[in-house]
């Protein structure tokens, strides 16, 4: 059977490991818009922190793939899906069919559409490739502008202040516990109004009050939605993003899980 993985996360990866292992006939292709293997993505933080090596993160050797004749169509994303034709539809129009569709999409990092959230050094603190952009780009940052989840917000700067850099936390909710440093200012009275860049190159965050802050990078972390943005024009049951699905994970076609 032709077998279609929408998603590398670990829920994709894990579906694959099984396929694989209990079944060695099926026709497997795993799309992923990453242009890395599988990782395990609660150990982000620990590799930003830098308590473990890049190696590491991974789920799976380069080889997994080849090795096991896995198809895996990395830095691509899905257009669409066309459940009559059975067909996954990506970007450039390339069109895969499957017997099985199985969606492991995820979640995405939600950036709200502020002016200049495209240049270079604005970061969602979710995936690989983002998290080892800050990396790189930190040693060349003295201030770092974090946005979004309190508590995220709050574990991220602890790390950016062990490495002495100078932190702003634009956010409302201000924990009431918030340890006091010298070089973090949580901002909870103004909002981000614009990110100011020479061209692409980020330079500067402005403020509602209309303040600009000059800053090397800026993170949004924390409120998340589903990555699902494909499934507009399918007949999938879904809610606010979310598929529906029954206890066996089955969405309303019964060859789409």
């Amino acid at each position: 059977m032709k077998i279609v993985i929408i998603g590398n996360s670990l829920a994709g990866f894990s579906c694959c490991e099984a396929l694989v292992k209990n079944s060695q006939d099926n026709d497997i292709t795993v799309i992923s818009q990453e242009k890395v293997p599988a990782y395990k993505a609660h150990m982000l933080m620990d590799f930003l922190k830098g308590e473990i090596k890049e190696k590491d993160v991974f789920l799976c050797d380069k080889d997994f793939y080849a090795k096991n004749k896995i198809n895996l169509l990395k830095d691509t994303k899905v257009y669409r899906i066309d459940t009559k034709k059975k067909l996954v539809v990506l970007k450039d129009n390339a069109k895969i069919n499957y017997d099985y569709l199985v969606i492991a999409s995820g979640q995405k990092v939600n950036i709200p559409d502020i002016p200049g959230k495209t240049k270079d050094g604005v970061f969602a603190f979710y995936n690989f490739e983002d998290i080892k952009g800050i990396k790189d780009r930190l040693m060349l940052s003295n201030t770092i502008c974090i946005l979004g989840e309190p508590s995220q917000a709050a574990s991220l700067a602890e790390i950016f202040l062990n490495k002495d850099k100078e932190v702003k936390i634009i956010e409302k909710n201000k924990p009431e516990n918030l340890p006091v440093h010298e070089k973090l200012e949580w901002i909870d009275a103004l909002e981000l109004a614009e990110i100011i860049g020479d061209g692409v190159e980020l330079k500067a965050i402005k403020l509602s009050s209309g303040k600009a802050i000059g800053v090397d990078l800026v993170i949004f972390v924390g409120n998340l939605i589903p990555s699902t943005e494909f499934l507009k024009e399918t007949d999938l049951q879904t809610e606010d993003g979310y598929i529906l699905i029954n206890e066996i994970l089955q969405t309303n076609f019964e060859n789409i899980f």
